[in-house]
């Protein structure tokens, strides 16, 4: 028998707070990576706890620029771009303070924060924020290896989108033709 999505997601999260309770950093990162798995499947409340309880931990007990925090954190402020946008502005901007190596992880955190940004900008019709955030969302998902190609698709359809909301036609139809 094969449990839904939702049941299976708070087994693998209620097994995660378990069995990795003496190691709280470990236990966030995981956290962190169910929160981001409930989000994909579109359990964006569920997924917003995980994250909080994740971010939680990796605040405690993840030293400062340590990329699985500030991953979270941008994911978190993904998930609450609807729901809450002043605590997923302070995340976002957590994350790029925090994350500031060329490693490969923090770059992805400062894309998914970049991109949690411009879509704030976007719903509170701030355009130029918004499109100032896209384009430093594509600068980062054009530092990651070659084979993140979905982080630079996301990034180049971000852009187009948001530009065309800002009304800068040409850079949205460069974005997307790409």
């Amino acid at each position: 028998i094969i449990a839904p999505a939702g049941v299976a997601g708070m087994t693998a999260v209620l097994r995660a707070r378990q069995d990795f309770g003496p190691q709280p950093r470990l236990q966030g990162e995981l956290l962190a990576e169910l929160g981001r798995v409930q989000f994909r499947l579109q359990e964006v409340d569920t997924s917003a706890r995980t994250l909080g309880e994740a971010v939680a931990l990796l605040d405690r007990h993840a030293p400062l620029g340590d990329s699985a925090r500030h991953r979270a954190q941008a994911h978190l402020a993904r998930a609450l771009l609807l729901s809450d946008g002043q605590a997923a502005q302070a995340l976002a901007q957590q994350a790029l303070a925090g994350c500031t190596s060329a490693g490969v992880w923090c770059v992805q955190a400062r894309a998914l924060a970049h991109y949690a940004l411009a879509a704030l900008g976007s719903y509170q019709g701030r355009n130029a924020d918004a499109l100032a955030h896209a384009r430093a969302m594509r600068d980062e998902a054009f530092r990651m290896p070659d084979d993140e190609a979905l982080e630079r698709i996301a990034a180049l359809e971000t852009l187009a989108g948001t530009a065309r909301n800002a009304g800068q036609w040409a850079e949205g139809a460069a974005a997307a033709c790409v």
